[in-house]
């Protein structure tokens, strides 16, 4: 891993595809059932990460008539100090979720946002409000 903060508990049912691009900031926690796939993934410190979710910091390209053997497009993924993403989440290459923010149960997150302490949710997700 490139860094791994203290008290970092994951479950054991968590899938890494790669952790030579993995930073982790202290006291994560990762859900059972959670898959982490890429070389550029990012999370900051106090995050909770519910079940079942995926993050994958790349994407398949289209290549000879289909994606199956398209190159791979990695792009970072960044996950604020604070954040909790809730189960059953998807959180693609190129995805920012900002600090003190919650990504709503059953989302889609597939690019940046800015606006930290907010609440953002659906398919793919947008911003919904900004959190007290």
């Amino acid at each position: 891993m490139k860094r791994c903060g203290r008290n970092f508990q994951v479950t054991a049912s968590v899938t890494f595809n790669s952790l030579s691009g993995l930073t982790v900031g202290d006291d994560v926690y990762i859900a059972h059932n959670c898959v982490l796939i890429g070389l550029d993934i990012h999370i900051g410190n106090r995050v909770l990460i519910g079940p079942n979710c995926i993050i994958s910091s790349a994407n398949h390209t289209f290549h000879n008539g289909a994606y199956r053997f398209g190159k791979s497009d990695p792009r970072p993924v960044s996950i604020g100090h604070g954040a909790w993403i809730a189960g059953n989440c998807s959180v693609v290459g190129g995805s920012v979720l900002p600090a003190q923010s919650v990504l709503g149960a059953g989302s889609v997150i597939n690019k940046p946002f800015t606006e930290e302490r907010a609440l953002y949710a659906g398919v793919p997700t947008v911003f919904i409000k900004k959190l007290p």
